[in-house]
């Protein structure tokens, strides 16, 4: 296994248009790895919701993995801060020495990776890492001076004119590899300090379960949505945010879909359509906010001046509101 490469998956619970996976496969075989934290998850208020909706969805991309003859490894420790180790042994275990990943930009995840990439250098293992979650990577879209964005309709224009649709068009799935003898680990039971007060069964689960809210939106509801999306009592949305959240769709496949029923169009043409178009632009302008001011990961306002806005405390007003 000297060519093997080690897939690291976060929130990118996915095998369809996924860079790092698709990148590592071009160089070995591959083995995919995910590193459970509950801990992580406690202290950051993670509800139980969403750490269910992800270990469903662990357990669909260690279905859809296998699919392609690639085992999927869970590593649990309690927290980002034990999760170098981890790989490491991990990595020595299998004989893997590259890893692979793609890039998250909140400041607790951004030290986490550069933990890992630092552990890995000390034991002469090769790190990659890869542009996924955005169209545009951070620091790509500037201003005229060179600095970041901090205003989105001039951050909207400069994109629209750096974007490649070539360059974004999303990947398909590697070809399956010959089976390695690795097996897969079972996917963790939810922690019993985590309560689920959702309907999980209203979120199906799994990648074709996301393409297919894709294609529904696309293919009737996005044509309202510029009114639509305002009124709770209608299904005006593209319902895909929790699968954005976990990435298991990317947003190049819905930016995909939204040009091909606009007919190429990013800022003109069906009105509903550019304004959800304007809606993923909005999520790349977040990522680009938050890798150039991360204070904004800690609980600051952008502006610092506000941090110390002198809110109302009305809690009768707040319940007649």
């Amino acid at each position: 296994m000297t060519d093997l490469q080690l897939v690291w998956f976060r929130n990118d619970l996915r095998t369809r248009d996924h860079v790092a996976l698709c990148e590592a496969a071009l160089v070995g075989p591959v083995v995919a790895v995910y590193c459970f934290c509950p801990d992580q998850f406690e202290a950051h208020d993670v509800g139980g919701n969403r750490v269910a909706f992800t270990l469903a969805h662990l357990e669909a991309l260690s279905g859809g993995l296998a699919e392609l003859g690639i085992a999927l490894r869970i590593v649990e420790v309690p927290d980002f801060e034990a999760v170098p180790e981890a790989l490491a042994v991990l990595a020595d275990e299998l004989g893997a020495r590259q890893l692979w990943f793609n890039e998250e930009y909140p400041i607790n995840e951004r030290r986490r990776d550069d933990a890992v990439a630092r552990r890995f250098a000390q034991a002469d293992f090769a790190v990659t890492r890869c542009t996924d979650s955005v169209v545009a990577a951070p620091g790509t879209v500037l201003t005229g001076s060179g600095g970041p964005y901090t205003v989105f309709t001039p951050f909207r224009r400069r994109w629209t004119s750096l974007f490649d649709r070539a360059a974004a068009q999303p990947r398909a799935r590697p070809a399956r590899q010959a089976p390695l003898p690795v097996v897969a680990d079972p996917v963790p039971a939810l922690p019993s300090s985590f309560t689920v007060t959702a309907d999980l069964d209203a979120w199906a689960v799994g990648e074709d379960a996301a393409l297919a809210r894709l294609e529904a939106f696309v293919g009737d509801r996005v044509l309202r949505y510029e009114k639509d999306r305002d009124h709770p009592a209608l299904d005006g949305t593209s319902a895909l945010s929790p699968y954005l959240s976990l990435g298991v769709i990317s947003v190049r496949t819905c930016l995909d879909a939204a040009l091909a029923a606009n007919e190429g169009r990013l800022d003109s043409g069906e009105e509903g359509i550019v304004t959800w178009i304007s809606e993923l632009v909005w999520r790349e302008f977040y990522r680009h906010v938050v890798a150039a001011f991360p204070h904004v990961s800690r609980g600051h306002a952008f502006r610092r001046e506000y941090d110390d806005f002198p809110w109302r405390d009305d809690a009768a007003g707040l319940a007649a509101w």
